[in-house]
Parts: C-alpha cells; sequence; structure tokens
C-alpha cells in the first residue's frame, strides 16, 4: 500500500497569512461589484467621466487590498498562491 505525504500544517503566522489572502481576494472582488455598481450610478446621475472616476477608484483599491493578500500569503506562509516559483 502507498503512503500517502503529508503536508505539515502551517503555524500560527501561516494561518493569518491565510486569512488575510482569502480576505484580499474577497475585497477585490466586492470591490469590482461596487465599481460596476458606481459606474452605472454615478454616470446616470452626473456624467459618465465621473462615473469613470469613481470606477477607477474603487478598482484601483481593490487591486491593492488584492495585492497586499498575495503578499501576506507570500510572506507570513512562506508560500505562492501560484504553481510556478
Amino acid at each position: 500500500m502507498k503512503q500517502v505525504e503529508q503536508k505539515e500544517k502551517p503555524d500560527m503566522a501561516g494561518r493569518i497569512g491565510v486569512v488575510l489572502h482569502w480576505l484580499g481576494c474577497a475585497l477585490g472582488v466586492l470591490s469590482v461589484l461596487v465599481a460596476v455598481w458606481a459606474f452605472i450610478d454615478i454616470s446616470i446621475k452626473f456624467d459618465l467621466a465621473s462615473g469613470a472616476i469613481e470606477a477607477a477608484i474603487f478598482l484601483g483599491a481593490g487591486f491593492c487590498a488584492w495585492l497586499v493578500g498575495h503578499v501576506a500569503l507570500y510572506l507570513l506562509k512562506g508560500d505562492s498562491p501560484h504553481p510556478w516559483p
């Protein structure tokens, strides 16, 4: 019978890194939804340029949250979420 090699469980810092990673990913997805809503709502009320600026701000904040989540996972757990090195 072939034995399966088990991965070691992450320590406390690794767990915090995983939580921050998923929180950053969730905020990134949420920012896309808010950006679409803001673009539609503000464009209707004011003009297209104002809606585009608001949407860009929300998308930029979401990208930053996503990036911080990935950096936290990499630094705290010592693991990259991607298969390449």
